[in-house]
């Protein structure tokens, strides 16, 4: 079974029918209710505190405290993968060089079996 929620057309229908029902009905609101409600809507602001935005910049001080960290988290570890690389580079270029003299080691063990015969 599908559910109607998932429709976002008919969701977005919903939503305006709903405006525009809700438009409808304070308008035909008595200035009397109309200032009652502004009222309550000033005193519901009143009660919230004037630091409300400070969570947000904590949030925001924290959030840059963790992409900092993993940055140089990140960093460090490419920089410590790059100097593991170079140390295998210079492995690999020692045991070449090993590879490279390899005729002349053969020739060498060749020659001091010959003598010793």
């Amino acid at each position: 079974m599908s559910s109607n929620s998932n429709n976002p057309d008919r969701d977005e229908a919903l939503m305006r029918a709903l405006r525009v029902e809700l438009e409808r009905d304070s308008a035909a609101l008595d200035e009397l209710t109309v200032a009652r409600l502004r009222a309550a809507r000033l005193r519901a602001l009143a009660t919230v505190p004037r630091g409300r935005y400070a969570p947000m910049w904590l949030s925001a001080a924290a959030v840059a405290l963790v992409v900092l960290a993993t940055g140089i988290t990140l960093r460090m570890q490419a920089q410590t993968a790059e100097q593991e690389s170079i140390e295998m580079m210079t492995e690999l270029d020692e045991d070449y060089a090993l590879y490279e003299n390899l005729e002349l080691y053969e020739w060498l063990e060749t020659e001091t079996d010959e003598n010793l015969v």
